[in-house]
C-alpha cells in the first residue's frame, strides 16, 4: 500500500469512531459533564417558578472520588513489581522502587490520576496514554571563575553542551619571591561558562485523554494488542509541529480551527465559549489525529500495527505527516467502575444517578414552590373599593391601604393544600435508592448526626462496611481492568529506552538504577489493600496482626531463630504499613529497613552476650503471660456479665410466673366465692371440694414452675463452669509454655518452682471464687402467699 492508501483507510477509521461517539457517547458525555456541574438544560425551570437543581451526581463523585484515591495514594507504593524467577528477585525489588519514584515524583502522577479515575467515574471509561518521550531532559547551569582543569572536567562529558564560554586573566599568589622575600603573583586563566546539562535521555510520560478526543473502533471490547483501531485526537499549532520536525510547506497547508464546538467542548467550557482572540499564522490551532491501526500494508495476508499522524490537509486533501510500523504496546489504557461484559463501555456514576437527579430536581422545585405560595398565596381583590390601588401591589412592608367600607371583605385567599410532607417522604425514599445503588448515605458522608443514634456499634459497623465495600470494588476494579496494564506497559518503556544506569535518591540514600538488566516480563501487583475503609479500621486491623506477629516472634525465640529473624522483618514491614495508614509519608524514616546482615548482626550479638538472650526471654514471656492474663480477665468478665445477665433474666421470668398464677388464682377464687355466697349448702359443699381441688392444681403448677427454673440455672450453672474451667486451663497451658520459653527461669536456685506474682495469684483466687458460686445450690425466694418471687445462691462460706 503507497501513503495514498493508508491516508484513505486511517480516514475512514477515524470516521467510523468518530460517528460512533456522536451517535451514542457524545450526548451522554456532554449531559454528564452539566450535571455534575449543576446545570440541567434538558429540565428547563418555568418563568415564576423555583429553578432549584439537585446535585446527586457532584455529591456521589465528591464522596467516593477522595476514597478511591487515598487507596493508592496513601502509600509510596502503588505498584510492586513480582519476579519470575530466582534470577529476578533484585531486579523485581528494584522495578518496584524506580517505577513508583518515576511515577509518584515525576510524572505528576496525582493530576493524572485525579483526572483519570474522575473520567472513568463520570463517563463510564477514564483513558490514559503512557509513553517514552524522546525528548531530552535539560537543565541550563552557570558555573564562573573555574581553573583550566575543572573546566576540562566539567566540559568532558558528551552530555554537556556549552552554550557561552569566557575567559578572564587574574593575578593569584604563587608563593614567596626567594630573591626578594616578598609574596610573589602568577597570572591564571579562570573560565566563566553557561552550559546545557543532560540529565536523561528521554523520560515517561503519562497523560490523562479526553472522552471526546479518544478514537476506538466501535466493535471493540477492550484495549489491547487485538484491537483493529485506537487513536486520539490532539490539537496543537503550527510552530509545535514545526519544532517536531514536520515540514513547514506541509504544516503550512493544514487546516486550522477546531471541531466539535458546539457538542461536548462546548459543554466542558460552562458553554461561554467566544471564539478564540487573534492569533497570528504560527500559533493557529491545528487537529492532528494520532492513530495506531492495524493494516496489511505489505500485502503479506497479515495486519500489521501502524503509527500514524493524520492532519486534514487543505483544499480537501488528507494528509499523512508521518507513519512507522509500532512494535511496542499500545500507548493507551482505560478503566471503568463498572465492566459491562462483552462491550468496551461500562456503567458509570452518572447511569446511576441521573434519572434520581432528574426525579429529585423536580420534588425540590415542587417543594419550593409549595412553600412559596403557602407565604404568598394567590388573592382575590375588590379592587373598586381600594382607593390607592398601588398600595396593593407594592410589597413594602407597613404599607397603607386605603379602603371603602369593611376591609375584612376586600381580598380573599382559597385555602391550599400542603403537600411538603409527600415530597420530604419522596425525597428520603430516594435518598435510599442512592445508598442501595451507589453506596453513598448521608452517614457515610458525614451529613446526618442522627444517623448513628439509637444504633449499636456493631450494627454502625456494618453499615460502614458496606458503604466501603463499594470503593474497595471500584478500586478493584481500576487496578485489575486498568492500572496493571499501565505499569506492565512502563516497565517495558523503562527497560527499552533507558540503556544507561541513573542515580535516584530513595529512602534518604542515592541509588544508581540500571534498567538494562531487569526482566521486561515481571508480573504485577496493584496495592489495594489498605485505604478502602476507615483509617480507625486499617489501623485497628494492624495493630491486631502486629500483636499475633509478637507473639509468634516469642514463641519462636526471638531473633535466636531463622524463623525469628523472618518474623522481625514481617513486623518492621507491618509497623510501616501503621505508619502509612495514619496518612504520614515516608515509614522508613520512623522504621529504618533491615538487611540480612542487619538481622545476623543482631543475633551473632546475642549469642556472645547469653545474659541479654536471657532478659529479652524473660521480657518476651513475661509480655505473653500479661497478654494471656488480659484476654482471659476479659473473657472472664465477660462470661460473669453473662452469666449475671441470664440470672437475672430468670428472676424476672420466675416473679412473672408467680405473679400470673398469682393473679390467675385469685381470679378464680373470687369466682368461686361469689357463687358459693348465692348457692345452696349442699352446692356449698360441692363448691368448697372445687377450691380445694383449685388450690392443689395452683400448688402443683407453682411446683412445676420452680422445678423448671431450678433446672433451668443448673444448666447455667453447668455452663459457666465449664467456661470458667476451660479458661483455667488455657491460662495454665500459657503459663507453661512460657516457662518453657525462658528455659527454666521459673524456677529459683534450689530448682522449685518461683512464687506465681500477686497479680496471678489475684488473677487465680477470682476464677476459683467464680467456680464456688457457680457450683453453689441455689435456693428460690418466696412471699407470704408462698409464690416465687425470685431465686439467689444459697452459697456457704468456704469450708463450711
Amino acid at each position: 500500500m503507497d501513503e495514498t492508501e493508508i491516508a484513505s483507510a486511517v480516514d475512514a477509521e477515524i470516521s467510523s469512531a468518530q460517528e460512533a461517539f456522536r451517535s451514542g457517547r457524545k450526548g451522554d458525555t456532554s449531559k454528564a459533564i452539566e450535571y455534575s456541574r449543576g446545570e440541567m438544560s434538558d429540565l428547563p425551570s418555568e418563568d415564576g417558578r423555583s429553578s432549584v437543581v439537585d446535585h446527586t451526581t457532584q455529591d456521589v463523585m465528591g464522596w467516593l472520588l477522595p476514597g478511591i484515591m487515598r487507596v493508592y495514594f496513601s502509600s509510596d507504593q502503588i505498584v510492586v513489581y513480582d519476579p519470575k524467577g530466582p534470577e529476578d528477585e533484585e531486579g523485581a525489588e528494584q522495578a518496584t522502587d524506580y517505577i513508583n519514584h518515576i511515577v509518584l515524583k515525576e510524572s505528576e502522577a496525582y493530576r493524572v490520576f485525579w483526572d483519570w479515575f474522575h473520567d472513568a467515574l463520570l463517563h463510564r471509561n477514564g483513558v490514559v496514554k503512557h509513553f517514552w518521550d524522546a525528548t531530552p531532559v535539560t537543565a541550563v547551569e552557570k558555573h564562573f571563575a573555574l581553573t583550566d582543569d575543572q573546566f576540562v572536567e566539567l566540559t568532558s562529558s558528551d552530555d554537556v553542551e556549552v552554550l557561552e564560554h569566557t575567559e578572564q586573566e587574574e593575578l593569584e599568589p604563587a608563593g614567596v619571591d626567594p630573591f626578594t622575600g616578598e609574596e610573589a603573583m602568577a597570572p591564571v586563566i579562570l573560565h566563566d561558562v553557561r552550559v546545557r546539562k543532560m540529565l536523561a535521555p528521554g523520560s515517561l510520560r503519562l497523560e490523562a485523554v479526553a472522552p471526546e478526543d479518544f478514537l476506538i473502533n466501535d466493535e471493540a471490547k477492550e484495549i489491547n494488542e487485538r484491537t483493529r483501531f485506537v487513536g486520539e485526537r490532539i490539537l496543537t499549532t503550527r510552530s509545535a509541529l514545526i519544532e517536531q520536525g514536520y515540514s513547514r510547506v506541509d504544516v503550512d497547508d493544514l487546516v486550522s480551527g477546531k471541531s466539535d464546538l458546539d457538542g461536548v467542548a462546548l459543554a466542558r467550557s460552562g458553554n461561554h465559549w467566544a471564539g478564540s482572540s487573534m492569533k497570528d499564522h504560527a500559533t493557529e490551532d491545528i487537529e492532528i489525529y494520532e492513530c495506531y491501526p492495524l493494516i496489511d500494508y505489505d500485502g503479506d495476508g497479515i495486519a500489521e500495527r501502524l503509527k500514524v499522524i493524520w492532519a486534514h490537509g487543505g483544499h480537501g486533501k488528507k494528509a499523512l505527516l508521518d507513519w512507522e510500523e509500532w512494535e511496542d504496546e499500545l500507548p493507551y489504557s482505560d478503566l471503568t467502575p463498572e465492566r459491562v461484559p462483552h462491550r468496551w463501555e461500562g456503567r458509570s456514576v452518572f447511569d446511576d444517578t441521573v434519572d434520581l437527579q432528574q426525579i429529585r430536581t423536580v420534588l425540590q422545585r415542587n417543594l419550593l414552590d409549595g412553600i412559596y405560595q403557602n407565604a404568598f398565596p394567590d388573592e382575590y381583590i375588590d379592587i373598586s373599593r381600594v382607593k390607592n390601588p398601588d398600595a396593593v401591589f407594592d410589597r413594602v412592608i407597613g404599607r397603607k391601604i386605603m379602603v371603602e367600607g369593611d376591609p375584612s371583605g376586600i381580598a380573599y385567599s382559597p385555602p391550599m393544600q400542603n403537600s411538603a410532607a409527600q415530597m420530604l417522604q419522596a425525597l428520603e425514599y430516594t435518598d435510599q435508592i442512592i445508598e442501595r445503588r451507589t453506596g453513598v448515605s448521608r452517614s457515610a458522608m458525614g451529613l446526618d448526626p442522627e444517623t448513628l443514634q439509637n444504633q449499636s456499634a456493631t450494627a454502625a459497623t456494618i453499615q460502614q462496611s458496606a458503604q466501603y465495600s463499594k470503593i474497595e470494588l471500584i478500586a478493584r476494579n481500576f487496578a485489575e481492568l486498568g492500572m496493571k496494564r499501565v505499569f506492565k506497559c512502563l516497565l517495558k518503556l523503562v527497560v527499552k529506552h533507558q540503556d544507561k544506569a541513573r542515580t535516584v535518591r530513595l529512602r534518604n540514600k542515592w541509588v544508581e538504577m540500571d534498567p538494562s538488566r531487569w526482566n521486561a516480563d515481571m508480573d504485577v501487583t496493584i496495592n489495594v489493600g489498605l485505604g478502602s475503609g476507615s483509617r480507625d479500621r486499617d489501623l485497628g486491623f494492624l495493630n491486631l496482626v502486629l500483636q499475633q506477629q509478637q507473639a509468634a516472634f516469642g514463641m519462636a525465640g526471638g531473633m535466636g531463630s531463622p524463623y525469628g529473624q523472618k518474623l522481625a522483618k514481617a513486623m518492621l514491614h507491618t509497623a510501616q504499613k501503621i505508619i502509612e495508614a495514619t496518612g504520614l509519608k515516608s515509614p522508613d524514616m520512623y522504621f529504618p529497613e533491615v538487611t540480612d546482615e542487619d538481622m545476623q548482626a543482631i543475633a551473632e550479638q546475642q549469642k556472645q552476650n547469653p545474659e541479654a538472650m536471657k532478659m529479652q526471654a524473660e521480657m518476651q514471656a513475661t509480655m505473653q503471660l500479661e497478654q494471656a492474663k488480659s484476654q482471659v480477665t476479659m473473657q472472664i468478665e465477660a462470661a460473669r456479665l453473662q452469666a449475671q445477665m441470664q440470672m437475672k433474666q430468670l428472676d424476672i421470668q420466675a416473679k412473672m410466673q408467680g405473679d400470673q398464677a398469682q393473679m390467675q388464682l385469685q381470679a378464680e377464687m373470687e369466682q368461686i366465692k361469689a357463687q358459693i355466697a348465692s348457692s345452696s349448702e349442699a352446692e356449698k359443699l360441692q363448691s368448697r371440694a372445687l377450691v380445694e381441688r383449685e388450690q392443689a392444681q395452683a400448688d402443683m403448677m407453682v411446683r412445676q414452675r420452680e422445678t423448671e427454673a431450678s433446672i433451668a440455672l443448673e444448666q447455667q450453672k453447668f455452663a459457666f463452669a465449664r467456661e470458667l474451667k476451660l479458661l483455667e486451663f488455657d491460662l495454665k497451658g500459657k503459663q507453661q509454655a512460657n516457662g518453657h520459653a525462658v528455659n527454666g527461669n521459673t524456677q529459683n536456685g534450689n530448682g522449685a518452682p518461683a512464687k506465681e506474682d500477686s497479680g496471678h495469684t489475684a488473677l487465680m483466687a477470682e476464677i476459683t471464687e467464680l467456680m464456688r458460686l457457680a457450683a453453689a445450690p441455689k435456693r428460690v425466694i418466696r412471699d407470704e402467699n408462698n409464690l416465687i418471687i425470685g431465686v439467689e445462691p444459697d452459697a456457704a462460706p468456704m469450708g463450711d
